[in-house]
């Protein structure tokens, strides 16, 4: 009788050291927190939200307000644990920052210029999706470029047009004029030197 009761206690015990084993085998949860890789300041772009946010940044319009008058902002990062093997991101194309020299625009024609613009680059995004087209951001790009053609947003509106695949030029009537962004490099009457960011594709 006794030695039927101690088969039923080692029995129960072997029981719980193989569910005990098997749960620390397994990754009880807590115990093992699964790392997220560490996030790149240049995620890769992928999909259209990634060329869309892309977008966005490549062709928006700089702030009058100096970025070197702010404050620069670090977040602080987690303690990563030493046994965690993040896997390196490859580089991004990091922007190169180049001046440029535009007319400023009254008050009335830079919200009008920026509402175009605000326009034109998801229509860019948008183009490059199957069955769409460049010509709604094509037309409102040559708004720009035809209403303040010396501003910063003519100059980015000619960058966009430029974006504009080899094969779908002919079609949409684009001109070598129209994407040519050198008279922005030097000096004219009445313009100022603004710093601007362009990727080198």
């Amino acid at each position: 009788m006794n030695t039927f009761w101690i088969k039923i206690a080692s029995g129960a015990i072997g029981v719980l050291i193989i569910i005990v084993v098997a749960s620390m085998f397994m990754g009880g949860g807590e115990n093992n927190p699964v790392q997220e890789p560490a996030e790149s300041n240049s995620p890769p772009i992928t999909g259209f939200y990634g060329q869309a946010n892309h977008d966005m940044e490549n062709f928006s319009v700089p702030d009058d307000s100096s970025a070197e008058d702010q404050p620069e902002i670090t977040v602080p990062q987690p303690n990563q644990p030493s046994a965690t093997t993040v896997q390196p991101v490859p580089p991004q194309p990091q922007p190169t920052e180049i001046t440029i020299y535009v007319k400023q625009l009254g008050e009335m024609d830079k919200i009008e210029a920026e509402r175009e613009l605000n326009y034109a680059v998801p229509s860019l995004s948008i183009a490059r999706l199957p069955m769409t087209s460049y010509g709604p951001m094509l037309e409102s790009a040559r708004r720009i470029i035809n209403r303040w053609p010396d501003s910063i947003y003519a100059y980015q509106a000619r960058r966009m047009i430029a974006e504009v695949p080899e094969r779908f030029r002919q079609q949409f009537h684009i001109t070598s004029e129209e994407m040519d962004t050198s008279m922005f490099r030097t000096p004219r009457a009445g313009t100022v030197p603004v710093q601007v960011k362009i990727e080198d594709r």
